[in-house]
């Protein structure tokens, strides 16, 4: 697979280590074979999760509405790369113009 979409919640936001970990069981009983997670991080400034895929935008679209329907999509940022490359481009929220993972 040649891209990572991350998921980002920045500490102090409405996620807690057992809504990321549900989060990430949610979105991979809907990802199937089109894409996989790749893992979860959690430190003192932020939590992701990292998801392998061919197609960033189908993948973010395909587990959209999940995240809005489990209370985490208005909280989060997200953003996707070439796994060979460093920046990112945004996808949400509209308007989010720099993406940085610490």
């Amino acid at each position: 697979m040649d891209y990572i979409v991350v998921l980002q919640w920045r500490d102090g936001e409405c996620m807690t280590l057992e809504r990321l970990v549900s989060c990430e069981n949610a979105i991979m009983d809907l990802l199937e074979n089109k894409a996989e997670i790749d893992g979860h991080d959690w430190n003192a400034s932020e939590m992701k999760i990292f998801i392998l895929t061919e197609n960033p935008t189908a993948t973010f679209d395909q587990i959209t509405r999940k995240l809005q329907e489990i209370g985490v999509y208005d909280d989060m940022r997200a953003a996707f790369r070439h796994i060979d490359a460093e920046d990112y481009t945004t996808l949400a929220p509209s308007g989010l113009t720099v993406f940085a993972v610490s």
